[in-house]
């Protein structure tokens, strides 16, 4: 008498070996993916931040707000992901305003209170942002990023 083959029962065998083959590589691409919108979201919040920041320096020059009135502006932009986005984020140490060159955006050491109309006042927010898998796809443990906005005075 001859037994009849179970064909279910040789394909579950096979089903299990393509799924360890596929899986690894499936889990690869979706924490690369994920990990890189979560950089890109970074820096949309940094540079949305920087643009609210010099936003509202340039339109307070001659009132009595303070460049601790401006870091606390743009940290409040930052919406508490300050701290989960930078490594060792401070909102005095990773937020600075300054006077700027118009022509080329270059910090010119003065204080940002002291820009007339016309005058360039800059806002930049920078950190190291930490990828949350280092490592994947080659990707480095840290990277320096920075959001930089430059914007011409409106009041005095």
């Amino acid at each position: 008498m001859i037994v009849p083959h179970r064909r279910g029962q040789q394909r579950r065998a096979a089903s299990l070996v393509e799924f360890a083959f596929v899986v690894p590589v499936f889990f690869l691409i979706f924490f690369g993916i994920m990990e890189y919108a979560r950089f890109l979201f970074a820096l949309e919040v940094i540079n949305n931040a920087a643009r609210e920041g010099a936003r509202y320096a340039v339109v307070n020059t001659s009132s009595s707000v303070t460049t601790a009135d401006i870091q606390n502006y743009v940290d409040k932009y930052l919406a508490g992901q300050g701290p989960g986005l930078l490594s060792g984020y401070s909102a005095t140490a990773n937020i600075t305003v300054y006077k700027a060159d118009p022509a080329t955006g270059q910090n010119l050491g003065q204080s940002w209170q002291t820009a007339g109309w016309g005058d360039a006042i800059g806002v930049t927010v920078s950190g190291t942002y930490k990828p949350m898998v280092p490592r994947l796809l080659f990707l480095n443990t840290s990277f320096t990023i920075k959001g930089t906005c430059i914007l011409t005075s409106e009041s005095n």
